[in-house]
Order: structure tokens, then sequence, then C-alpha cells
């Protein structure tokens, strides 16, 4: 994971998101990917939080549900136009 170009993708703004392809193949949960992803690039909250807002972002969803689904996100944690 090292050599994934994560840090420079969110340096330029380009939308990166999270997945497990097949947990129960490579023995893998969403978790995990998180934890692997905080741990070789050293995020902080708000950089997870953000790669989180990517991931819904890039989804097949329609707008209005994306919008919702990140809604409930920030409002679960607590996010605000403050603390973001």
């Amino acid at each position: 994971m090292d050599e994934h170009p994560f840090k420079i993708f969110r340096e330029r703004k380009i939308p990166v998101s999270i997945n497990t392809d097949d947990p129960k193949m490579f023995d893998t949960s969403l978790a995990e990917e998180y934890q692997a992803l905080c741990e070789t690039f050293n995020l902080n909250e708000k950089e997870i939080f953000a790669t989180i807002i990517d991931s819904i972002n890039t989804t097949w969803l329609e707008k209005e549900e994306k919008e919702k689904l990140i809604f409930e996100f920030e409002n679960e944690l607590g996010i605000t136009k403050h603390n973001k």
C-alpha cells in the first residue's frame, strides 16, 4: 500500500474511495481497509472524514441521496462547518 498514490490524489483533489472488493476472499473488512490507510499514510480525523465523503460522492446514488447520506454521516459524528 505504501506505493499507492493516495496522497498525490488527495493533494490534486482527485476523489478516492475506499472499498473491499471481496471481503471473504481477501479476509478483510472496510474497517480494516481504513485502518491500513490510516497507518500507511498517517491520516488525521479530517482526512478520514473527507475520504468517507469522497467515497459517498463517487457512488451511483442520485444527488439527493448522496446529500442525505453525507448529512446523516456528519450529523452522527457531530461534524459542522466549523470543524470540517
